[in-house]
């Protein structure tokens, strides 16, 4: 799932990304006191040497970090760097330690890489209790663009091509409503920028979105019907349930809503 090799990545974002300000403001749009807790448990997928987590420890909350990552070169710069964050060497989910879950499980600049982006977020909800947050390229009309030759980047590290999943904002809210994603509410904030980076993307700067996504889960014992469910109460009652999580989406700072837009 994970690309090998990312100690240039590490090094230079340990350098130039120590605090919550030098990331894309719509990570920190949700990496505050309002979501995350003092004693949390946060998993960070891909998380190379920790400083990400490293961040949120000294200007959020002092959390319980925890960082999976391949790449034993990174794994051992973040051990040496930052000894409150317990660091995992290996791909998720393989390497978790079975039937371990967290408050949180975050998975930030590699998410756009995985076109296996379904089983991915259903394995991320395996292994949370409250939260999954992710980092996003979305369109707001379109189909999602899962191809390494028309949208894609370059690594810093090996120079390998790897994807660029471009989200459809609907088809990604959607997959998210089926039941087995135990979604509650899901909080996205975004915004277009004049300039997206040197990376190969198949539609224009102008039409894509920077965002970032804070999905908030039901315990399995309260997970409700989705819509359309019937549900026999016994007595002959037949309870038909219509559910869909709370969604709320702000895309450049103006509410932006998914079922009239």
């Amino acid at each position: 799932m994970t690309y090998k090799d990312s100690m240039l990545n590490s090094v230079l974002f340990n350098e130039k990304q120590r605090r919550m300000c030098d990331y894309f403001k719509s990570v920190a749009h949700f990496f505050t006191p309002e979501f995350i807790c003092p004693g949390d448990s946060v998993l960070d997928i891909g998380g190379a040497s920790g400083g990400f987590l490293a961040a949120i420890n000294a200007e959020v909350s002092r959390i319980r970090g925890t960082v999976i990552d391949p790449d034993p070169r990174a794994v051992g710069l973040g051990y040496d760097a930052f000894h409150e964050i317990e660091f995992i060497l290996g791909e998720f989910p393989e390497a978790m330690p079975q039937y371990r879950t967290f408050d949180v499980v975050s998975m930030q600049a590699l998410f756009p890489q995985i076109p296996t982006w379904k089983e991915t977020l259903l394995q991320m909800a395996g292994a949370t209790k409250k939260y999954i947050n992710i980092l996003l390229l979305l369109r707001l009309s379109g189909t999602t663009v899962i191809d390494k030759d028309v949208s894609y980047a370059y690594y810093l590290d090996t120079g390998d091509r790897v994807h660029q999943v471009i989200h459809n904002i609907y088809e990604f809210i959607n997959f998210l409503s089926i039941s087995e994603m135990r979604a509650k509410k899901i909080q996205i904030y975004g915004y277009h920028t004049p300039y997206s980076g040197d990376n190969f993307r198949c539609i224009p700067n102008a039409e894509q979105v920077k965002a970032n996504a804070m999905i908030e889960l039901w315990d399995e014992e309260d997970n409700p019907f989705r819509m359309g469910a019937a549900h026999d109460k016994g007595k002959g009652n037949t309870d038909y349930s219509f559910y869909r999580p709370e969604i709320e989406v702000f895309i450049d700072d103006k509410q932006f809503d998914v079922y009239k837009t």
